[in-house]
C-alpha cells in the first residue's frame, strides 16, 4: 500500500472523527443551552421566592427539581461524551489495525512477486530467451 492510500484512509478516519466531534459539540451546545434555561427558571424562582408570591414549599420543591434536572442533565453529558469518545477510539483503533495488516499483506505480495520476477528471469537467462 502506497503512502497516498495511507494518507487518504487516515484523511477519511480524520474526517470521521470529525464530524463526530462536530456532533458530540452541537449536542453540548444543546444540553448548554437546557441548563441555561433551566438556570434561568431557577433565577426566576428565587425571585419569586424572595418576594413572596409563592409559598415557601412549593417554590422549594420546584428549586430541588430543577437542581436535580441539572444535575442529571450534566450526569448524561458526562457520560454521553465518555461512551461515543470511547466507540470513536476503538473504532479508530481497529481501522488502524487493519490497515497495518493490509500492509503488511502488500508487502508479502511485493516479496513474492520480486521474487517470482527473480526467478522468471534467471530461468529465461539459462534457457537462453531475451526477455522484452
Amino acid at each position: 500500500m502506497s503512502a497516498p492510500d495511507l494518507d487518504f484512509g487516515l484523511h477519511i478516519e480524520t474526517a470521521r472523527l470529525q464530524e463526530f466531534l462536530a456532533q458530540l459539540l452541537r449536542s453540548q451546545e444543546l444540553i448548554q443551552r437546557r441548563q441555561d434555561e433551566l438556570t434561568s427558571t431557577v433565577d426566576a424562582l428565587l425571585k419569586k421566592l424572595d418576594s413572596g408570591e409563592h409559598g415557601i414549599e412549593e417554590q422549594q420543591q420546584v428549586l430541588q427539581k430543577l437542581q436535580s434536572d441539572i444535575a442529571s442533565l450534566s450526569e448524561r453529558l458526562d457520560s454521553f461524551d465518555k461512551l461515543r469518545i470511547g466507540e470513536k477510539m476503538e473504532r479508530y483503533d481497529s481501522d488502524h489495525n487493519d490497515i497495518k495488516a493490509f500492509q503488511s499483506q502488500i508487502s508479502q505480495l511485493d516479496s513474492k512477486v520480486g521474487s517470482a520476477d527473480l526467478a522468471h528471469t534467471h530461468w529465461g537467462l539459462r534457457s537462453g530467451w531475451k526477455l522484452a
